[in-house]
């Protein structure tokens, strides 16, 4: 049995593990479905969270109702680890099960709608086999106690063996001491000088009165074993379920098992991801974890039976698991209802990459990155346009920096001009790979350089042994410079090339990195004649951090005299409404912000995509299209010949002079929107507006008539909510505006946000409760650990996405570092859960240490932000790569194990009123995973990007503030509680005794 107690710690640890892998495998799904949108993964997090939140109670009471719950927990873990094979295939038919028109997007309401019925059963099963593992757990330890000695428990306080009495009052018999587990009824009878009872009375034995130990509550004592009185020196046995340690056990290996999925899943699963496949292993795991534990309540036959049908299905997972995966990757390339033909899928550590062919022309193709196109080949028109208009803004580029896409075409078009170096930044290597077989001769050429039958017949000869699975034909078709070679070969292979076999291994001009192109710009020392960021519009965290004024200052600090920064962004082209308008004009501000004011100069073409220029000398970068002006000067003195691009191209990319003061009167008339920084990513935001526009919604009937349901407009009124306050709530109740006016006559008098005035006038409301009503503490108790559990899980989510927003920020988006960011908070988590546990027992007040606990919380969540400032500005800025992350992390490790050093105290808070251990685990993991349910809600899609990094941060402190107050009325309770109980006892003690009553000894 003390085997099987250690085993339910493996078992939540493979709980943890699985857990997180099917979670990544999930969002990843539905990040291709939903075409990368991030705001898909504010609502899936929080339906994630809100299902384990549900599922944790309805586990505490079913803890409640069963004698032995390993039944149920073998059964909800099986099928939980059922679902993800449906949930998986679910996810890739979405738009076919909602019948999405062709370019339309799922509208947020239906995502949500589905992500809430999809995501359940999986997630349910975390839920609510959490108190369930505990019942199990503390079960098999008493178990264990009974059989092995409470000395040899897990985790368990040795209690004391034996007790003392005091002497026993006049008349009394003398007491014999008895161990623990002996029957100690008559010698506490005795102690207490009661008489025997007579037989049959109310007070009968043990065999008169059936309410004894067996048949009590779980977590009560019996009548005939009630507490002693205080001071009678007797201690009685503990009975084990009053222990709640075994809480913060189970839930630190749970956070070890996050820990290692995690990671297993960043630097390993990742490389060779098949969603199908982890599904399948996931069950496995779980199916040989249930098979091996030594449960109670199942006998050698059921256990064998079980066993041959978990194998089977294992088997039977593993074997479907490719077909599947292909057969369904068809089935979601049918819900695009697009004209072209599948032609292959591959998926890289960053994203799903598809190639397609056009059903009426075979020789064009197009790229989706996460099921929206990200570029088309061959194109001999649009390409050369963008190539050379960006070129000659510029009056003479050497040096050019481009960052992203630019391998289908971009690159072969701007190294036709006469540069020196050409430095290709692109974050996702697989990209290249993918469309590679299908570019043009030319673009290959570009690239990888001549074929092996183009060049030396002797480089053939002398590469062929590192291929020989491959025949002479389709050596001959590789490239030199796909070729994967060390450096010695390399100088052989050049020692034999020939005259004619210039640029053998691909354009010397070229060179490619792959890496993030923020983190090059922020590394670089070399300064580039022309920057163009080649990127998609913000629609994603990862993306906006190329349009914040952090990046353009960045830019210009790698610029040339005299050097220019382009780039895209979407727009209208005959009408800006508020949304397009607001995100247009939040862009170019931005930009001018960094440019304009150190005396540059910014330029704006119009159209449905805008280009802009930028570049810190005046007179540089033009939009003068005529032949007089300096683009056609440019044209003609630097004698490019491109088929499809003459000097009269230029007309149509800067567009007709009315078009262009149009555009730039509809952007300067919205100067006042916010700026687009790395710790305000507006622009993000507005994007989330601009999407939700291009999403067909469903219809609802309200009152009778057919309405769309839109989440775009409770965005934009939380937007105008966060800048004009309660004046944008309009009521005809006379009532409600009375309290609008309370509400906004303090926001004035004490100049606050309005969120943290409905806070403050929540928390009044709760003190009044308390205070006037006298609420005893135990209720009081249960609340407060309830609330500040929530507080924590609000708060970590909030910090996850603080951090991760500011990582990206400061360093790039490293995916491999930032699989580690996601294993470091989850070991801070494990960290503070496991010293917590530890310490637990020697705790004076558990309610004293949760105040401690909320206080710096409060204090994290101020200095946060002032940490990330500093790590990107001043001294810390200047530190080593390494110690400058070294300090990153810290911070990090230290928001992990606020919320790990919660969850078992506000644990044994809430246990010690109310004496169940399974229902405060359920209860207690279940208002964690609430607070967190609203925090990635909240954060990823509102807080963020409307408040900003450094306000959400501060709206976690209020509210851990709250918290604390609340708690410190609490505690100044209980001491006063204490104070009257001593002053009371001594009064008594100071009372002359009588002499017919026995003195106290």
């Amino acid at each position: 049995m003390r085997k099987a107690g250690l085993g339910m710690f493996v078992a939540f640890f493979l709980l943890g593990f699985s857990s997180i892998i099917i979670q990544t495998t999930l969002i990843r799904e539905f990040l291709v479905v939903f075409e990368g949108n991030e705001l898909c993964l504010g609502g899936i997090f929080g339906i994630w969270f809100l299902w384990i939140m549900i599922g944790a109670p309805i586990g505490s009471l079913l803890s409640k109702w069963v004698k032995n719950a390993a039944p149920l927990f073998v059964l909800f873990v099986i099928l939980g680890a059922l679902a993800p094979f449906a949930q998986i295939y679910a996810i890739r038919i979405v738009r076919d099960i909602f019948d999405v028109p062709m370019s339309l997007y799922v509208s947020f309401p239906d995502m949500l709608l589905f992500a809430l019925i999809c995501v359940a059963p999986f997630t349910w099963m975390v839920g609510v086999t959490f108190p369930l593992g505990v019942k199990v757990y503390m079960d098999l330890r008493a178990a264990s106690l009974a059989e092995t000695g409470p000395a040899e428990a897990p985790g368990q306080e040795r209690p004391q063996e034996i007790y003392t009495a005091p002497e026993p009052p006049e008349g009394g018999d003398k007491v014999d001491i008895e161990l623990p587990g002996q029957d100690i009824s008559a010698g506490l009878d005795a102690t207490f000088g009661v008489e025997e009872p007579s037989e049959g009375g109310p007070s009968g034995s043990q065999e008169s009165n059936p309410s004894n130990a067996a048949d009590a509550p779980e977590g009560e004592m019996p009548a005939e074993q009630s507490a002693p009185e205080e001071g009678s020196g007797v201690v009685p046995p503990a009975p084990l379920e009053e222990n709640p340690s075994g809480i913060g056990w189970v839930y630190v290996f749970e956070s070890i098992g996050f820990l290692a999925g995690g990671m297993v899943f960043t630097f390993l699963l990742v490389e060779h991801y098949m969603p199908f496949l982890n599904a399948a292993v996931v069950f496995a795991l779980l199916s040989l974890m249930c098979f091996l534990l030594d449960l109670r309540g199942f006998s050698r036959g059921v256990r064998a039976t079980f066993g041959v049908i978990f194998l089977a299905l294992s088997v039977e997972h593993l074997c479907l698991a490719m077909p599947l995966d292909n057969y369904s990757i068809h089935r979601r390339w049918e819900a695009l209802k697009l004209d072209l033909n599948f032609v292959k899928s591959v998926d890289s550590r960053y994203q799903n990459l598809t190639v397609a062919q056009s059903k009426r022309d075979a020789n064009y193709y197009s790229l989706l990155s996460n099921g929206h196109i990200m570029t088309n080949w061959p194109d001999d028109y649009y390409l050369p346009a963008v190539a050379n208009f960006v070129l000659y803004e510029h009056p003479n580029p050497k040096k050019v920096l481009l960052i992203g896409n630019g391998s289908h075409g971009l690159i072969r078009f701007m190294l036709k001009h006469p540069l020196d170096r050409l430095v290709h930044v692109e974050l996702d290597p697989m990209v290249t790979d993918v469309i590679g077989p299908y570019l043009p001769k030319e673009d290959q050429e570009v690239l990888w350089g001549k074929r092996l039958d183009d060049v030396n017949p002797e480089i053939a000869k002398l590469v062929a042994p590192l291929f020989p699975a491959l025949e002479d034909k389709d050596l001959g078709e590789k490239r030199l410079g796909q070729l994967d070679l060390d450096d010695a070969m390399r100088k052989r292979i050049e020692s034999l090339l020939t005259e004619k076999d210039k640029n053998a291994f691909g354009d010397e001009r070229l060179v490619r990195k792959h890496m993030d192109g923020r983190y090059y710009v922020k590394t670089c020392d070399e300064k580039f004649d022309v920057i163009f960021a080649n990127v998609p519009d913000p629609s994603s965290a990862m993306i906006n951090r190329y349009y914040t004024k952090d990046f353009y200052d960045e830019v210009k600090r790698i610029l040339a005299p005299g050097g220019v920064l382009a780039g895209t962004m979407s727009s209208a082209v005959n009408y800006l409404g508020q949304d397009i308008g607001d995100y247009a004009g939040s862009l170019y501000h931005t930009l001018r912000d960094a440019f304009v004011k150190d005396g540059g100069e910014v330029i704006i073409t119009p159209g449905d995509h805008n280009y802009f220029f930028a570049s810190l000398q005046k007179g540089v970068v033009s939009l003068d299209p005529s032949p007089e002006g300096p683009l056609v000067k440019r044209f003609r003195e630097r004698g490019v010949k491109c088929k499809n691009f003459t000097e009269y191209h230029f007309f149509f990319c800067v567009g007709t002079p009315e078009r262009r003061e149009w555009l730039l009167k509809q952007l300067m008339a919205r100067e006042d929107v916010p700026r687009n920084t790395d710790m305000r990513p507006i622009s993000y935001f507005y994007q989330l507006l601009i999407w939700d526009q291009k999403t067909e919604h469903p219809n609802i009937t309200i009152w009778g008539k057919k309405r769309e349901l839109k989440v775009g407009p409770i965005f934009r009124w939380f937007y105008e909510f966060s800048k004009d306050g309660f004046s944008v709530v309009k009521t005809s109740n006379a009532r409600l505006t009375k309290v609008i006016h309370a509400l906004t006559w303090i926001r004035t008098k004490l100049h606050i946000h309005d969120l943290i005035t409905i806070l403050l006038a929540l928390l009044l409301l709760r003190v009044f409760y308390v205070l006037v009503l006298r609420r005893s503490i135990p209720p009081q108790a249960r609340v407060n650990s309830l609330l500040s559990m929530s507080a924590c899980g609000f708060g970590s989510m909030v910090f996850s996405i603080t951090l991760l927003f500011a990582f990206q920020n400061l360093y790039g988006f490293l995916y491999h570092m930032i699989g580690f960011i996601t294993a470091l908070f989850m070991f801070g988590l494990a960290m503070g859960g496991l010293a917590m546990t530890v310490i637990l027992k020697r705790l004076k007040s558990t309610n004293r240490t949760l105040l401690i606990i909320l206080m710096a919380l409060m204090v994290y969540a101020i200095v946060l932000p002032i940490g990330i400032k500093a790590l990107a500005s001043g001294v810390l800025a200047r530190l080593p790569l390494l110690a400058s992350q070294a300090c990153f992390m810290v911070l990090l490790a230290i928001g992990g194990s606020l919320t790990g050093l919660m969850f078992p105290l506000a644990g044994a808070v809430f246990y010690e009123h109310s004496k169940h251990t399974s229902v405060t685990a359920g209860l207690i993991d279940g208002a964690d995973h609430g607070g967190a349910c609203i925090g990635a809600f909240l954060s990823g899609t509102i807080f963020v990007p409307i408040l900003g990094l450094a306000a959400s941060c501060y709206f976690v402190a209020v509210i851990g503030g709250i918290c604390a107050v609340l708690q410190a009325i609490l505690v100044l309770k209980e001491r006063k509680t204490l104070c009257r109980s001593s002053s009371s006892k001594s009064e008594e003690e100071s009372k002359p005794s009588n002499s017919n009553e026995p003195s106290p000894q």
